[in-house]
């Protein structure tokens, strides 16, 4: 009887190929996976800082960006800077504030979390023609206080809760073509 040995080169030869196969597989995943999370982001904007990283204008380059609130007769105004310069006043009711949203490199937008009695508002905001321009209809399905909670993908989610029950619910929108759709409300306390 003939006993079969392995060498050294026939056991690298048998193992290489199965080894270097699972390395490209894992590596494209961790890669498209990275590529989708890099695309969306969620930036919650302080008031009198200037942010120098953000694409607000949808050009494909960094802008300039600051905000400051100022009060008048009881309500809320937040000032908008772009690349230096004054570009308009958006009504924040009581007060609040701004965050950056980014789906792509072409579609970011403003929302602005607008603070008032019994409740805050969101409203969100294309740039367009030097100016943010408020997307009607924006986010439907909420309860009475919400934060931007995160995006993913084309995905907004808002943490909301009811102040008469303490529910807490994570309801989910789709953003395409400047809309916000929409999709699902999950309790989650």
């Amino acid at each position: 009887m003939k006993e079969k040995r392995f060498s050294k080169e026939v056991l690298v030869k048998k193992l290489a190929v199965p080894v270097i196969m699972f390395a490209i597989l894992l590596c494209g995943c961790l890669l498209s996976t990275k590529q989708v999370c890099a695309a969306s982001k969620l930036v919650h904007l302080k008031a009198n800082k200037t942010y120098k990283s953000y694409d607000f204008t949808r050009d494909g380059k960094p802008d300039t960006f600051k905000y400051t609130i100022y009060r008048s007769n009881g309500n809320a105004y937040a000032r908008i800077y772009i690349n230096g310069k004054y570009r308009q006043t958006i009504y924040m009711v009581r007060g609040g504030s701004l965050d950056y949203v980014k789906i792509s490199k072409s579609n970011t937008c403003l929302v602005a979390t607008r603070g008032a009695f019994h409740g805050n508002s969101f409203q969100a905001y294309y740039y367009s023609d030097k100016k943010f321009r408020a997307v009607s209809n924006s986010f439907k399905g909420r309860g009475d206080y919400g934060s931007l909670k995160s995006v993913s993908g084309s995905y907004v989610t808002v943490e909301t809760s009811n102040y008469r029950s303490n529910a807490v619910y994570h309801v989910k929108y789709k953003v395409k073509n400047g809309k916000f759709t929409y999709c699902s409300k999950r309790r989650v306390r």
